[in-house]
């Protein structure tokens, strides 16, 4: 997902002229180092108001400049601990609050941004640059209702008499609060309608404008506002990033990496380039995965899994995969077990933007614990074709191998072969819809058909919550009860809720979960036993995880289902695993141009 960076989110701020600030030293001059905060130089600043106090160590002005320089330059905690001092000597001083308000944002502590904001708006309820910062937290922490209530509020409160830099800086966040609403339309109209005023600067213009495009997944024309922006002042640390974001939403990694490179170079003090040429790399970075799972149903099935895939990046388009995976599986009715091992190679070329061909080639080697049989090996394999656009991706694949959902399963050496579809759509109103078609060919002259239909809406942006209803449908041709779930029609329908904070959404470390909680009722006719069950079902899924970085992290789950198409066998089924992603490599190891 496409993120501005904390820069796109806090413009309104660094577009509100400096010259605004309470206590203008007179004995010396500061323009300079105005200028460099404006100019988001926060390096410079930040030496620049050093020097200062150095001879004048108890200036207010002075200190709250450093105190942005530093906090804007990378280090918000330290300009929290530099404001929170300088309100010891200033207790009451609002601008001083509205400042450690904002370096709560930096920190990502948007939690005391609101307290923080909430304390100087309930002081100061006329004043309208509170509510705007007010505003912001709230968005940040998924409150839009209250977000933008403020927002109304700051714009009422604006007058013949507020200082003109601020009201731009107001009606820049207004403008700001429609796009995070999608309303797009009337974003363009009343930025025309300031800019014809006077109201706004062609700057801002500009920057709303490419927002918007960015929002909408219009990035041809983000990438030509971003790029316009850049020639105007390539000291915008959110001109830079915008066009990085557009180069990556258009999957064009390699521009993507360079702007990014140069943003960092001319920006050298801007973190977040850095951090995006650090995604760009991690996705070209040879890694592992690690997976471990137990699960069991209540068939008294039994299996041990683990499984290690290492991807290797030998250019940009390029990647291969070696993949190892075990399962031991038991029946504890019979005391019966089987191991099974794979071990599979696989390649991945880009052939176009956002256009991926993948395929594997593998062998799967059965042991048994039972008396008809003691091995067997089989080839299996997978291609599938991705192809992914602005609101949509479509996957069409192929993929063979043993069923090996248990002992008794392997032990017939049945082999599938599933050819398969799916598309995916979402749209910026947050309506989404999910589906898949399946086609199985067996071994044993069977076939089936698998439908899958999933209708879901977002509820909320963070955390990500979305709900919906899910439908599925199986058929097969040949009943064969005694050895595996195949009825002759089989339906079900769920609504289920998802709350999510996954590992994409994470810009840099932090805490990744999941929960799914699903119900609803099943139809299973098997015509075979003349037989029609019909009854509720449910279905828990929960996860928890840490990101360390862009290339480590590491999550533990848990799910239980007593959906009878989760399982090959229709038991109600748990599973229990560990799952883990590290880095083989620092850099990655083609030469990146």
């Amino acid at each position: 997902m496409v993120k501005l960076s904390k820069i796109g989110y806090l413009t309104f701020l660094l577009m509100i002229p400096f010259t605004h600030f309470q206590g203008i030293i007179l004995s010396q001059d500061l323009k300079e180092g105005f200028e460099m905060l404006e100019n988001q130089q926060f390096a410079q600043a930040e030496d620049f108001f050093q020097k200062i106090l150095e001879t004048y160590p108890e200036n207010r002005t002075a200190r709250l400049c450093y105190g942005r320089a530093v906090g804007l330059g990378g280090d918000p905690d330290l300009s929290i601990t530099l404001f929170d001092t300088l309100l010891q000597d200033y207790p009451d001083d609002k601008e001083i609050h509205i400042n450690l308000a904002e370096s709560y944002l930096w920190a990502k502590k948007n939690r005391k941004a609101v307290q923080t904001y909430q304390m100087i708006v309930d002081a100061n309820p006329q004043t309208p640059l509170p509510r705007v910062g007010l505003s912001v937290a709230h968005y940040l922490l998924g409150n839009n209702r209250k977000s933008d209530y403020q927002i109304i509020q700051a714009m009422s409160l604006l007058t013949d008499q507020t200082d003109p830099n601020i009201a731009m800086g107001v009606r820049m966040q207004s403008l700001q609060s429609l796009l995070w609403q999608n309303k797009f339309t009337e974003v363009e109209s009343l930025s025309k309608q300031y800019l014809e005023e006077d109201l706004i600067t062609q700057q801002m213009s500009n920057t709303i404008i490419a927002r918007s495009a960015l929002r909408q997944k219009d990035y041809l024309s983000s990438l030509w506002k971003y790029n316009q922006l850049i020639n105007e002042n390539r000291k915008s640390s959110e001109a830079w990033a915008g066009r990085v974001q557009s180069l990556m939403a258009m999957d064009s990694l390699g521009e993507a990496y360079k702007t990014a490179i140069s943003g960092a170079t001319s920006l050298s003090t801007d973190k977040s380039l850095k951090l995006f040429a650090f995604q760009i790399e991690s996705q070209w970075t040879p890694s592992i995965n690690i997976h471990y799972w137990y699960n069991y149903d209540s068939g008294n099935s039994t299996a041990q899994n683990a499984m290690i895939s290492t991807t290797i990046p030998s250019s940009k388009k390029l990647a291969f995969s070696l993949t190892y995976r075990y399962r031991g599986t038991r029946q504890d009715s019979s005391n019966a077990s089987a191991d099974l091992q794979n071990l599979a190679l696989g390649i991945n070329y880009r052939i176009a933007p956002h256009l991926t061909i993948s395929g594997q080639l593998g062998a799967q080697f059965a042991m048994f614990e039972l008396p008809s049989t003691d091995r067997s090996a089989i080839l299996n394999s997978a291609v599938e074709l991705k192809r992914k656009q602005k609101k949509y991706d479509f996957k069409v694949g192929y993929k063979s191998g043993l069923q090996d959902y248990n002992t008794a399963l392997l032990s017939v050496a049945n082999t599938q072969h599933d050819f398969y579809v799916s598309y995916n759509y979402n749209s910026l109103k947050g309506l989404g819809l999910y589906s898949k078609i399946d086609y199985n060919f067996y071994s044993d002259k069977n076939r089936s058909t698998f439908g899958y239909l999933s209708l879901y809406h977002r509820i909320k942006r963070i955390p990500f919550i979305k709900s919906g209803i899910n439908l599925q449908y199986l058929a097969f041709n040949i009943e064969r009860p005694s050895v595996y779930f195949s009825p002759d029609q089989f339906y079900a329908a769920e609504a289920f809720i998802d709350i999510v904070r996954s590992a994409d959404m994470v810009t840099d470390k932090g805490i990744t979960y999941l929960l799914t909680v699903a119900g609803g009722t099943q139809i299973i006719n098997e015509i075979s036993n003349n037989n029609i069950f019909e009854n509720k079902t449910y279905r828990v899924n929960a996860s928890l995880g840490y990101k360390f970085n862009h290339r480590v992290m590491i999550s533990a789950y848990g799910l239980q289902s007593n959906v009878a198409s989760a399982t090959i066998q229709g038991f109600t089924y748990s599973e229990f695993g560990l799952r883990a992603g590290i880095p083989l490599a620092k850099k990655p190891q083609f030469t990146v141009d």
